[in-house]
């Protein structure tokens, strides 16, 4: 996977554990807040609405779990990689580091240094564009 899709895959993964724990939330909320129907049989059955619902909860949960341990591994060899910038890029390791490991908004970044948003992304664009080059040339 090039430098640029790994990028955008942490960020990718980051939303997509943003929307799990919103639905894991959801239904715990579900969960909680409905009665058990205990019928003939207590174990995985279509007819018990409260024991698929805890069902939903934990399956959930688990693949919150994975995406996190996927997001960790993936943001460990991109700081890796940022790092590998010269002590000359500082800015661009800085933006680098904001937007893709510490998932900080662009607009949280522009009001911090006094900028719009488009310039955040803009100096996103060729903070990646200056790792890919530097990247390329050292290997």
């Amino acid at each position: 996977m090039d430098i640029r899709k790994k990028l955008e895959r942490a960020r990718k993964i980051d939303r997509e554990i943003w929307e799990l724990r919103k639905a894991y939330s959801e239904a715990e909320q579900t969960k909680v807040y409905s009665s058990p129907s205990f019928g003939q049989a207590v174990q995985g059955t279509r007819g018990n609405a409260a024991e698929n619902r805890a069902v939903t909860v934990l399956s959930l949960g688990e693949k919150i779990e994975e995406k996190k341990a996927e997001l960790e591994l993936l943001q460990a060899q991109l700081f890796d990689l940022i790092y590998t910038l010269p002590e000359d890029f500082t800015g661009e390791r800085a933006i680098l580091l904001a937007f893709y490991i510490n998932r900080r908004r662009a607009a949280d970044i522009a009001e911090e240094e006094n900028m719009d948003v488009s310039g955040v992304y803009r100096k996103v664009r060729m903070a990646v564009k200056k790792l890919e080059q530097y990247c390329k040339e050292a290997s």
